[in-house]
């Protein structure tokens, strides 16, 4: 009888199982890197809505003429402002001479706060400050504030 070698053909289990951690190990540390991504794209996403409301808040604002700055005229329904707070929002502190805050919701997770100092400095500047909040992806409050003036040229 003749023995024949065999050949080492393949790969062994050890080899096999070495590779499949390896893999495990990449893919893992992707998936990882891709959920924080995502994550952060959505807080991107939910900051650049509220800067767009301010900003589109503050330019309507600012068409309103002094007598439409007003407490009584906001709370008109062409407005939307109301005197009740959002719902899971708490109310930001004006400061010292504002007479009166109002909100306005933008769906469940945004809601805008503007505070109004209707005798700022003389009786033709009206002083403002815009707060937008909104709940982050992680259910956290985050906060957005502008101050702006509105007034008549003399």
């Amino acid at each position: 009888m003749h023995m024949r070698a065999i050949a080492d053909e393949g790969y062994s289990l050890v080899e096999l199982m070495v590779a499949i951690v390896i893999f495990l190990l990449v893919v893992m540390a992707f998936s990882s890197f891709l959920t924080v991504f995502v994550f952060n794209q959505k807080s991107i996403e939910k900051y650049r809505k509220a800067q767009e409301v301010l900003e589109s808040e503050v330019s309507f604002l600012k068409t309103l003429s002094l007598e439409d700055i007003d407490g009584n005229v906001l709370k008109d329904p062409r407005y939307g402002y109301a005197e009740t707070v959002c719902d899971g929002f708490n109310r930001q502190r004006c400061g010292d001479g504002y007479e009166f805050a109002l909100f306005k919701a933008y769906g469940n997770n945004t809601c805008l706060q503007l505070c109004c100092d209707t005798d700022y400095l003389s009786p033709y500047l009206k002083r403002l400050h815009a707060y937008v909040l909104w709940k982050d992806v992680d259910g956290k409050v985050r906060s957005l504030d502008v101050l702006f003036f509105v007034g008549e040229e003399l």
